[in-house]
């Protein structure tokens, strides 16, 4: 069977960052270098992924509707060379983000994933590593067609999803809507409920 194929999105974020003598700061190619080191994402059952790293990277604080359509944009030019999407993106706007690409891209056939973490992925205790192995194994293995926001072990509507708390993990909430699924493991699987509707990139 032919491994699922996703694309990466890295346009910043805390995922990405390297501690220095001024604090985290974001560093080309440092995101890279550290999953190259970590098995979890080379296991049999994990997707291929290619990375594409924005230059420059962004604070998500900084974003504008011209980098969301960028971003919209991206997955566009991409759409059909592979089998699903994910965008790693800082904390502070995620949520806006999510909620506007929902609204950009239309007809999606295959998963839209946006991500990230509270912690540098390469520091201890980080919560980047599961967050993005999560999302990358969700994106090749469940049709949930739609723009999405992967947090904590729980996926929310895009547009349904606001940040609730600045530290911890627990960082996402979905008021009045539950999260489309919970981790999923062996003996507990991903559950989810499709939208009533079907929408295309155009």
């Amino acid at each position: 069977m032919q491994k699922k194929s996703i694309y990466v999105a890295y346009t910043g974020g805390t995922i990405g960052m390297q501690r220095s003598e001024q604090g985290y700061i974001p560093v080309s190619g440092h995101l890279q270098r550290q999953l190259a080191l970590m098995p979890e994402f080379h296991r049999p059952e994990m997707p291929d992924f290619t990375i594409h790293e924005y230059a420059p990277l962004m604070d998500s604080s900084d974003m504008t509707p011209e980098d969301w359509q960028h971003i919209a944009e991206d997955i566009k030019t991409h759409y059909d060379e592979y089998d699903g999407f994910v965008i790693l993106h800082g904390t502070d706007t995620m949520a806006f983000t999510a909620s506007a690409l929902s609204f950009m891209l239309e007809n999606l056939g295959k998963p839209v994933i946006v991500t990230g973490s509270q912690i540098p992925l390469a520091e201890l205790r980080s919560d980047g590593q599961i967050n993005l192995l999560n999302a990358l194994y969700v994106a090749a293995n469940y049709p949930i067609n739609e723009v999405t926001l992967f947090f904590n072990n729980r996926l929310f509507r895009g547009n349904r999803t606001t940040k609730a708390h600045a530290d911890g993990f627990d960082a996402f909430a979905s008021p009045n809507l539950p999260p489309l699924t919970g981790s999923g493991n062996s003996h507990s699987p991903f559950k989810y409920a499709p939208l009533r509707h079907t929408v295309l990139v155009s």
